[in-house]
């Protein structure tokens, strides 16, 4: 999908980032949630304001925030462009404040298109590992 995408951008867009862009609060957005729909929003090239900048800068990570809110257990996804990284690695899980509300979940950066889906990418790892690990006994 992300290949059809990329063929749909300008040339002079093609190098920015594009990511999913959505939110759903205790389901309001279904499409939104994992797995994540087709139907979905995304903005190509990914553009954001920074502070002490005027206008938009290129976007450099998609980001997807799932999590419940510690007080009530109210779910929470969010998928965005960011010009800063969320956390010091790409997956952080455990418990995260989000507008000042204790929140347990998880929070994903990534710096390839379309990359904020979901956790297509943990299946995937695994997948390879395992080929690669069987490639290493045949040999």
């Amino acid at each position: 999908m992300a290949d059809l995408r990329s063929n749909l951008l300008p040339n002079h867009e093609a190098q920015s980032l594009a990511c999913y862009v959505c939110t759903s609060v205790n389901g309001s957005h279904p499409d939104c949630e994992d797995p994540v729909k087709g139907s979905i929003p995304f903005e190509a090239p990914c553009r954001q304001g920074r502070p002490g900048y005027e206008g938009l800068s290129y976007a450099r990570y998609c980001v997807k925030i799932k999590g419940e809110r510690v007080s009530d257990g109210q779910s929470i996804y969010i998928r965005r462009c960011s010009m800063e990284r969320l956390a010091d690695v790409p997956t952080h899980c455990g418990q995260f404040r989000l507008s000042e509300e204790l929140y347990y979940g998880c929070i994903a950066t990534c710096t390839q298109n379309w990359c904020n889906v979901g956790s297509r990418y943990a299946v995937d790892l695994g997948l390879a590992t395992s080929v690669l690990l069987l490639m290493v006994r045949l040999t």
